[in-house]
């Protein structure tokens, strides 16, 4: 039977709104719809999925915390069957994990794309090794890999063979300095007139928020014109909350959940920073550059990759909570400098990460997928 449109599975692994869920959204949601149909399946319901069908796309929600498991292949399954999915296009190493040996058994082409490695520095050893394995047993299985940060490439996972790169874009429609948006300081609990320096991030040992505190703590006693926003979850928020009570800057820092609408956070704060790790390529970096804010970050991943030090942000050790207090201070006190970097941090993502390129790249993979099927 003739079908008009490519349907494509898209599956990420959770229904909370973070950095690869929200490429996920803002891809299907501006697909061309005369020629694509995306369906998402997720691994764990949330905000994201309410977000979603009010854009009337279907989802289905599989729930599980696991990173492979076969409760959920009978689920999948159904799903592709039912749906007569083209395309299998995995977001994140769960969510390919969860799917892509049922796709394959179906004869599904499958693409995945690369937010960051499971694997990390931090991870002891066996632990590393472990997942580094997992991840190439995955990848053996796997039809295109997409990379949204070339610095993935230099892991030694990829090769320019099996894998392309498609710069992860931001919708600058709805991040943009320029359009009307509510401000929502007196819901974080937030100071109207201090300067404020803002941790939007999951709590967990690769985001470092533990570092985030211990500068506030370096520098609590020059603190009289700051203030501190750290949202998000993850397992290491309580812990955080009392490093913060210890160290005694608990006064100091707004805990907040997240909230659904990312732009009113960023127009909050005055200073977005990144403590982590590793990472790939990083949406909230991104979408706070495209808010006009200065930003500090690691300089690890591929923040070095389109980000200059002192031109369009500040980069710092990870780690060095020493180094990242002076540089608090530093933006704090300069409000020329903010907004020279905010400037320069605008421009960048305005030319080099715009969502509309990362659909149509998208769809091109789409169609030239389609067209093997035809000939073959």
């Amino acid at each position: 039977m003739f079908k008009s449109k490519t349907k494509i599975l898209h599956a990420m692994r959770q229904g909370q709104i973070g950095g690869g869920e929200s490429h996920v959204y803002d891809l299907v949601t501006n697909l061309n719809k005369e020629e694509f149909e995306p369906i998402v399946l997720s691994f764990t319901d949330g905000p994201i999925i309410e977000k979603l069908r009010q854009k009337k796309i279907t989802v289905y929600v599989v729930d599980t915390l696991q990173p492979f498991h076969f409760s959920t292949f009978n689920n999948v399954q159904a799903i592709l069957r039912s749906e007569e999915i083209d395309i299998l296009h995995a977001h994140g190493t769960r969510a390919l994990s969860n799917t892509v040996f049922t796709a394959k058994a179906l004869g599904i082409p499958v693409i995945y794309t690369v937010y960051g490695w499971a694997f990390h520095r931090d991870q002891s050893l066996p632990e590393k090794m472990a997942r580094e394995l997992s991840e190439k047993l995955l990848m053996a299985n796997v039809d295109l890999t997409i990379q949204v940060a070339s610095s993935d490439m230099s892991t030694g996972m990829l090769t320019k063979k099996n894998s392309t790169i498609i710069t992860y874009g931001i919708n600058l429609d709805v991040y943009s300095p320029y359009r009307p948006i509510k401000d929502v300081r007196s819901e974080l609990r937030l100071s109207t007139n201090k300067t404020t320096i803002g941790f939007i991030d999951r709590f967990t040992e690769q985001k470092d928020p533990k570092c985030f505190i211990n500068a506030i703590a370096k520098i609590k006693d020059s603190c009289d014109d700051l203030q501190f926003l750290m949202m998000g979850e993850g397992d290491l928020k309580n812990e955080c909350m009392a490093l913060a009570n210890k160290l005694e800057v608990n006064q100091l820092i707004s805990f907040c959940d997240p909230i659904d609408n990312r732009p009113e956070v960023f127009k909050a704060i005055d200073i977005y920073c990144s403590t982590s790790l590793s990472e790939g390529l990083k949406p909230e970096l991104m979408e706070a550059m495209a808010m006009h804010k200065a930003v500090i970050a690691t300089n690890t991943g591929s923040a070095t990759a389109f980000m200059k030090d002192n031109w369009n942000g500040i980069l710092f050790a990870g780690g060095d909570a020493e180094h990242l207090g002076g540089r608090f201070l530093r933006l704090a006190k300069d409000v020329k400098i903010r907004e020279a970097l905010g400037e320069n941090a605008y421009q960048t993502i305005h030319k080099q990460f715009n969502l509309r390129n990362t659909v149509a790249e998208n769809e091109k993979i789409y169609c030239s997928f389609m067209n093997r099927k035809m000939t073959a």
